[in-house]
């Protein structure tokens, strides 16, 4: 036994040998989100959506399948999940290079569960012999581990079906220092039972409290990626947040008020220090923007982090006393909007070139009314993810990922996805890109043409600012 076990690491000692020599291959992956199918009409997204932008993604991963709290066999969650995963598996036919990834966790799965779970040779052995069984029935080519933490301290989750059914639930939380010791023996045995060939990653943190408690440096012996969450730095559906921040800044705020001093570029430098390979760094992208309400703002105010913002009010049950603005109209989150959300409001644009993020704000109420006045915006545009794609060069990682693919741009008249911002990270990972502080010029007329896009053929655009800030969100 001892004998094939070494010989199985020994062949995935080489194939990650060979991932290095091959590391000036960038990997896009993608998140699918399986509850994206609830998303009201255009936003509603299914696994048909994906075809546009399929043959540019190498890695999908499936998100998410649960496990049982007692019999730790792995089990789907949505009742269309067959039909999708065989869908999503068959566009491997489009796309030979494609690996399709069981995702299984996430932030609402317990993270006590996991803690659980991993405490027992026995438990960890019965998840990992229902997963090689779940695995070979659907079709995946490895799995995703997302434990959403290791250590985690108790918390309740709250999870809003409707305004009139928010579920609420309660998580213990882990145990330090066994989870930490208990996921070191779990990946060795995974890797061990899956094989080399098996595609395994790990959705991790991106704050040092958290990673210090994995052993990343010897977990990564036996990896293919980190799927690294560099994104939610600051959240607003929260009683404490007041202060807006940037979601998934690439470098750290500067000369700002009370804005927690993390980045992209913090969480990279701090996995690299840790002793994790660059090449099996994949630095997440959130295609989903945070918001707050922020009435009355004088001037160019909004275009800064650091402001301090209002209780709406207008989120249902427990998020109403959060910071916070109105869900989107399509995913319904508190605090939240997809970018396809955010293009539909029609904000006022700015690009923070210290953050090399997107903010955006709401002097007017949208057209279709729904997007109120006072709505501050966070987010990754185009311009954000050219620069984060630059990055992931200059590092040397092995690529970056998507959450998820159900959030980029769409045709709000027939609803298919037109995918601008997947579409500018696999041209920026491949080399391509430049687009970053692009201008753009408006030549409106009474007859309506000019040289942009329809969308910003708009009289009132006589200012080069106004048009470049309606072309960044509007024009393809």
């Amino acid at each position: 036994m001892k004998t094939l076990v070494a010989f199985i690491l020994f062949l995935y000692v080489c194939k990650s040998s060979q991932l290095q020599e091959n590391s000036t291959k960038r990997v896009m992956g993608a998140y699918f989100a399986n509850w994206a199918q609830y998303h009201t009409k255009p936003y509603t997204y299914t696994p048909e959506k994906l075809a546009p932008i399929i043959g540019k993604v190498d890695q999908l991963m499936y998100s998410f399948l649960y496990f049982d709290d007692n019999t730790y066999n792995v089990r789907l969650i949505e009742p269309k999940d067959p039909e999708f995963i065989k869908t999503i598996t068959g566009y491997k036919s489009s796309n030979p290079n494609l690996k399709v990834i069981a995702s299984i966790g996430g932030w609402n799965f317990p993270s006590a569960l996991f803690s659980k779970m991993m405490s027992s040779s026995e438990s960890r052995s019965a998840f990992i012999k229902s997963l090689k069984d779940t695995l070979e029935k659907y079709q995946f080519d490895g799995v995703d581990i997302d434990w959403e933490y290791p250590c985690s301290s108790p918390r309740t989750d709250y999870v809003k079906y409707t305004c009139a059914d928010i579920k609420d639930s309660h998580d213990a939380g882990g145990k330090c220092p066994d989870d930490t010791n208990n996921l070191l023996m779990f990946v060795k045995e995974l890797r061990q039972s899956l094989g080399s060939d098996a595609f395994i990653s790990f959705a991790s943190p991106g704050s040092k409290d958290k990673w210090e408690k994995w052993d990343l440096k010897t977990m990564s012996s036996y990896v293919d990626y980190w799927h690294v969450m560099t994104y939610d730095y600051t959240v607003s559906d929260i009683k404490n947040s007041s202060v807006t921040a940037p979601n998934a800044p690439l470098y750290t705020p500067t000369d700002t008020n009370g804005v927690v001093q993390w980045s992209i570029d913090y969480t990279i430098t701090g996995y690299l220090a840790a002793g994790v390979p660059a090449n099996k760094i994949m630095l997440g992208i959130p295609l989903y923007g945070h918001t707050w309400y922020i009435p009355n703002i004088k001037g160019d105010e909004w275009q800064s982090y650091g402001l301090n913002a209002s209780i709406q009010g207008d989120c249902c049950g427990s998020f109403k006393s959060t910071y916070g603005a109105l869900y989107g109209k399509g995913s319904q989150l508190c605090g939240t909007y997809m970018y396809s959300e955010i293009v539909a409001a029609g904000p006022l644009y700015y690009f923070d070139t210290k953050t090399k993020t997107a903010i955006a704000y709401m002097a007017k109420d949208s057209q279709d009314g729904w997007t109120k006045a006072g709505t501050w915006f966070t987010y990754n545009d185009k311009n954000s993810i050219d620069a984060i794609a630059k990055y992931v060069g200059e590092k040397n990682l092995g690529g970056a990922f998507i959450f998820d693919t159900s959030e980029d741009s769409l045709s709000y008249e027939t609803g298919e996805f037109t995918y601008t911002l997947m579409s500018a990270l696999a041209t920026g990972l491949k080399g391509g890109g430049g687009n970053e502080g692009q201008k753009n010029f408006c030549a409106p007329s009474p007859s309506s043409q000019c040289n942009v896009c329809q969308k910003c053929c708009k009289n009132y655009l006589t200012i080069q600012r106004d048009c470049d800030a309606c072309v960044v969100i509007n024009c393809p």
